[in-house]
């Protein structure tokens, strides 16, 4: 199954949900960290990210849901998230 935010269709929705994300609530929402929605990159620790509350590989259907995204910093989506996610697979 290809990742929800794939291709240009992907992006183009992503970009959209975090810069409305962002104008209400400018941090991190698991540490509270500054982060920027336009910065992206493997080593930006404070890029925003958008997190699926519950996983998009168990909840398909959520997967484009903007209730069930949440705009984190780089550094808690990959260490937080990740080893949430684990637990589920």
């Amino acid at each position: 199954m290809a990742h929800p935010f794939a291709g240009r269709a992907g992006a183009a929705f992503s970009l959209r949900v975090k810069l409305k994300q962002f104008a209400d609530d400018p941090f991190c929402r698991m540490c509270g960290a500054a982060i920027d929605p336009m910065m992206s990159g493997k080593t930006a620790k404070n890029a925003a990210t958008l997190d699926h509350v519950m996983p998009w590989a168990l909840r398909p259907d959520l997967a484009r849901d903007e209730a069930n995204l949440r705009l984190v910093c780089k550094h808690c989506h990959d260490s937080r998230c990740a080893s949430i996610e684990a637990r589920h697979w």
